[in-house]
């Protein structure tokens, strides 16, 4: 006789990769609004540690470039451990890195 699956298992009633979807749907949210919400910021940011045009955007020029040469490190990192393990740690860093930037108070 062959093995086949019983009929009375039933298939699940909610399909989990729904719940996957939303939750990317907000870490990319969040991550890209922290990252492109930087033109809002610009003018108060030059205001209250009395920098620059240049110097301010700098700043985010070189933020720009880190994120794009980083990003071919995670995606190696991405083929040898997993997409989970690298968005955990991802997730790690930008908060702490949100948590270190409110904490600067000069140039």
């Amino acid at each position: 006789m062959e093995n086949r699956p019983s009929s009375s298992l039933k298939a699940p009633t909610f399909f989990y990769g729904y719940i996957i979807v939303l939750v990317s749907m907000m870490v990319m949210t969040l991550t890209f609004g922290v990252n492109y919400s930087f033109g809002v910021f610009f003018t108060p940011l030059r205001a209250e540690f009395g920098w620059t045009k240049t110097v301010t955007s700098v700043a985010y020029a070189v933020l720009t470039f880190l994120a794009g040469f980083i990003g071919i490190f995670a995606g190696r990192l991405t083929d040898r451990f997993s997409a989970k393990m690298v968005s955990i740690a991802g997730g790690c860093f930008l908060g702490m890195g949100c948590i270190l930037l409110s904490r600067s108070n000069a140039a």
